[in-house]
């Protein structure tokens, strides 16, 4: 657009120096040869100026140049007028140096005119390039602020998406943190549950060992009772053994006194009684020890698998401490009274 108008401001500027040099209408063939000579003069100093002013050179030496081609032009345009005016009046008589002085003084004006009118041609290109450095401006301008619009629209987004994402991160962490509580609700509701049927399989052991230990008391007195009637039977059957050996004895000694008789078989069946007891006791005393070692050895290892269990249960209920706190005690172990009774008897 710029490179049209400067164009057409040319055409304009050349084709009114074009009418002040060419004078009065003159036939056709002199006024063709007049622009065809002036029009690329002409043309080729504006390109000169412009090319000048592109280049951002001074713009003073292309216009003393173009001024020098269009004086050329200009002594051209004379000789063309000259050559013209003697085909019309034929050859002149004036004085040729006033003819060559009135020439130099057109020349001269109209190398003022030529030099004014590219005066004016780089004046106007120099307000174009500074109105075209404005615009330029403006427009840089307008293009900063749009990009400074642009990258504030884009920073406000990324604040928004950084604000969802930390929004997003921290229910993300809340939803870790309820689904890592929930599953230590339910590691500890598993764990509670398990301690619980451990508590009662051991519950159900101490039950049946208190029951075993109850048959066994309960064996252990029928056993007793038992022996206490048959020795009570044996020793009435030997009673009535003795009574009828000692009525023997006395029939044969002869004698009658039943109180004698009496205390005489009363000696001698205490002595046979003694021997016989102390023989009986002696075994029975063995039997007694060896049964007391047998029940001695049952109730060791009874005793054995209830501090066993026992030790089993102090480590589940440490250990169940360590799950859900500090370690307690469990009230619900009965004391071993069986296993301390036959250790006192052994």
């Amino acid at each position: 657009m710029a490179q049209e108008l400067r164009q057409t401001v040319q055409e304009a500027r050349h084709a009114a120096i074009l009418r002040q040099l060419q004078g009065p209408p003159a036939d056709a063939a002199t006024d063709q040869a007049a622009r065809s000579l002036l029009e690329p003069v002409f043309k080729t100093a504006g390109e000169h100026i412009a090319s000048a002013l592109q280049k951002g050179e001074d713009p003073a030496h292309a216009t003393a140049e173009a001024v020098k081609t269009v004086a050329n032009a200009v002594a051209a345009r004379e000789l063309l007028e000259g050559i013209r005016q003697r085909d019309r009046t034929g050859p002149t008589t004036a004085d040729p140096a006033a003819a060559v002085v009135e020439t130099a003084k057109e020349a001269s004006a109209l190398h003022r005119e030529a030099a004014e009118t590219f005066r004016d041609l780089a004046e106007m290109e120099r307000e174009r390039r500074q109105e075209a450095e404005q615009t330029l401006g403006q427009a840089a301008q307008a293009a900063k602020a749009e990009e400074a619009d642009r990258w504030q629209w884009m920073l406000s987004l990324m604040e928004k998406n950084h604000l969802t994402m930390l929004e997003l991160v921290r229910e993300s962490k809340q939803t870790a943190l309820d689904l890592q509580q929930r599953q230590a609700e339910a590691e500890k509701a598993a764990q509670r549950a398990e301690f619980e049927a451990r508590m009662a399989r051991l519950e159900e052991a101490v039950r049946m060992r208190e029951e075993m230990q109850t048959l066994l008391r309960e064996m252990r007195d029928q056993v007793h009772e038992k022996d206490l009637a048959a020795l009570q039977k044996e020793y009435a059957a030997r009673e009535r053994e003795w009574q009828a050996q000692l009525q023997v004895e006395l029939a044969k000694h002869g004698i009658t006194d039943p109180e004698l008789r009496w205390k005489l078989a009363q000696v001698e069946q205490v002595e046979i009684d003694n021997e016989k007891r102390r023989k009986e006791l002696d075994l029975e005393i063995e039997q007694k020890a060896e049964e007391a070692k047998a029940k001695a050895e049952f109730w060791t290892k009874l005793g054995e698998q209830a501090q066993a269990v026992g030790k089993r249960l102090a480590d589940n209920s440490a250990l169940l401490g360590q799950w859900l706190g500090a370690p307690r005690p469990n009230p619900r172990i009965p004391r071993n009274r069986d296993i301390e009774e036959a250790e006192q008897e052994g």
